[in-house]
């Protein structure tokens, strides 16, 4: 990765992750009962989505010697969606898109009636966006 880069040149990675909240895992446990039904290979129990990775990862770029300047800032989110503003965010997950569609329109209208059922059709979900800046010496 560092040898594209021209002296002075930046290393720039962004990252998504959930942040949780009390409300964020009671959603996600309401939630994850949609996934256990229809699509269980992709329930949070079968899914690690980047566990510790990107703090591993920022840690190899700490260490590189050709790099310097390491800096790293966060952007904390908080994202209220209705049901179809949930599921229109969930389809563009690749896990999601390439399920089969009859499965994925099961997962996405039992998540749409946990959300209206359980949650007076808005969740309320946080988000944390992870910068990682690193200049070539």
């Amino acid at each position: 990765m560092v040898k594209v880069l021209k002296p002075g040149g930046a290393l720039a990675l962004v990252w998504g992750s959930p942040r949780r909240t009390a409300e964020d895992n009671r959603v996600d446990e309401a939630i994850q009962a949609a996934y256990r039904v229809h699509a269980p290979e992709i329930s949070r129990q079968t899914v690690d989505r980047m566990g510790g990775k990107v703090a591993e990862i920022g840690q190899a770029v700490r260490e590189t010697p050709e790099l310097c300047d390491f800096e790293e800032r966060l952007f904390p989110r908080t994202h209220l969606f209705d049901r179809q503003g949930y599921v229109d965010t969930l389809a563009t997950f690749s896990d999601h898109a390439t399920l089969p569609a009859e499965r994925r329109a099961r997962l996405f209208e039992a998540i749409g009636e946990i959300i209206d059922g359980q949650f007076g059709g808005r969740v309320e979900r946080h988000s944390t966006a992870r910068l990682q800046l690193a200049r070539r010496r």
